[in-house]
């Protein structure tokens, strides 16, 4: 490929050669001349003219086939994909995570917590007493 994207162009001789090659296989094709005429004219062998051929042809069947429409895909980045799916994962949690704290809220209002035991003015059930220890008298 050259700078600009495009294919190089073979030099003027080889594409001479080529051209020639497309003339002949057409009047071979259009019954003008043989097979054996066109390799005698190029100074190949019957059996080199007769692969040329067949390579010709399947060229043309494949050019004038069918093709996808569109621009092709881009191709694959695996770390790309890797992040992506990765990415996908977080917002998912993220979500779930904000649909919890979603329903803590409403549960909040309308449950409100209790006022924790001992809470109000330090006395819980045993008239004072803290975690558990006893009053020596």
């Amino acid at each position: 490929m050259t700078a600009d994207g495009a294919k190089p162009r073979p030099p003027p001789e080889t594409e001479a050669r080529t051209r020639l090659r497309m003339q002949l296989l057409l009047e071979v094709l259009n019954g003008r001349m043989t097979g054996v005429q066109a390799a005698r004219r190029l100074g190949v062998s019957r059996k080199t003219w007769c692969e040329w051929q067949l390579r010709g042809m399947e060229a043309l069947r494949l050019a004038l086939s069918d093709r996808d429409t569109g621009r092709p895909p881009l191709p694959r980045d695996p770390e790309k994909d890797g992040m992506r799916k990765e990415l996908e994962r977080q917002e998912t949690r993220i979500r779930q995570l904000e649909a919890a704290l979603h329903v803590r809220t409403v549960l909040r209002d309308f449950f409100p917590p209790a006022a924790a035991p001992g809470a109000a003015g330090g006395s819980g059930p045993s008239g004072g007493e803290t975690s558990g220890a006893k009053k020596k008298h």
